[in-house]
């Protein structure tokens, strides 16, 4: 369990890791806006964050999460490791709720990036 403070944004979250056998690493946290500049669940400003991170046996890792605010967020990454010094990233996220109320507010964002290490 754990507790997080964005002092300056006067920002809290209180969270939970843990390891899975068949999903990798799993998180959940809660978050609150105590200057409630930013409106989340039910308009108020709470925030609840669910993420996964899973290793591949390629060596590549796959991350999901799902951010519930005044939406649902759907992010997802894949990382994967080409050589020892290049690894390609490829990551899109949008709004999952839209996918079912309404398809023109999906906001799907795709990218792309390769590292390389000399």
């Amino acid at each position: 369990m754990y507790l997080r403070a964005a002092g300056l944004q006067r920002f809290v979250g209180v969270g939970m890791g843990y390891p899975t056998n068949t999903f990798g690493k799993q998180a959940f946290e809660i978050q609150y806006d105590f200057l409630k500049k930013t409106k989340g669940v039910f308009g108020m400003p709470l925030f609840l964050r669910w993420g996964t991170q899973m290793k591949l046996e390629n060596g590549s890792s796959f991350n999901t999460q799902l951010a519930l605010d005044s939406k649902v967020q759907h992010k997802r990454k894949l990382e994967v490791p080409v050589s020892s010094n290049l690894k390609l990233t490829f990551s899109d996220s949008y709004n999952l709720m839209a996918v079912f109320k309404d398809m023109s507010k999906v906001d799907y964002k795709f990218g792309f990036a390769a590292e390389f290490k000399c």
